[in-house]
């Protein structure tokens, strides 16, 4: 009986030390040390955030660029408050002078960050705030409001405005009346 026992201790410590150790998937830890969004905010005097900036984040993952652009030309971005939204398990941390997430800071030129993700793969990333650029395409189509207009003929016919209508499709003929 003895021996069955030992038979059946020596079998089952061959059978354990030939299984193979646990295997972890590596590849579903997250790899990417991305910055996903930049939130500014104004705060109030008693320090709470109150005033989110309006704004729009350009991602740039290849050169490592955040582009936030503010669409209030009043901010003043030498002192703002900011908190980045990272990929998840990613850490930031900033690199030189430039003033860390979540507390007021000086983002009137650009700042560089370390982003960090669990693999420990970082990248620098740049963050650049500026206003938002007004692009018109068509001058005509954004033309609002009334002017001064003054009858060459008639100069006792003064009319108080003028309305413009676009002429076809130019973008640079307006037909005032």
């Amino acid at each position: 009986m003895k021996n069955i026992y030992k038979i059946i201790l020596g079998l089952s410590l061959i059978v354990v030390g030939c299984q193979q150790g646990v295997d972890i998937d590596v590849s579903i830890i997250p790899d990417k040390p991305f910055i996903k969004s930049i939130t500014l905010a104004n705060m109030d005097s008693t320090g709470i955030i109150r005033n989110p900036i309006s704004q729009t984040n350009v991602i740039d993952t290849i050169n490592f660029i955040d582009s936030v652009f503010v669409k209030d030309r009043s901010v003043n971005f030498s002192n703002i408050w900011a908190q980045a939204s990272l990929e998840e398990g990613c850490t930031i941390e900033p690199l030189g002078d430039s003033p860390a997430f979540g507390e007021y800071g000086d983002f009137s030129k650009p700042t560089k960050y370390k982003v960090i993700s669990p693999t420990g793969r970082s990248a620098e990333w740049t963050v650049v705030v500026d206003f938002e650029k007004i692009v018109i395409n068509c001058k005509v189509d954004n033309w609002v409001g009334n002017i001064f207009c003054s009858d060459g003929i008639w100069s006792s016919y003064s009319p108080g405005y003028c309305t413009g209508t676009k002429v076809s499709s130019s973008c640079d003929r307006l037909n005032l009346t």
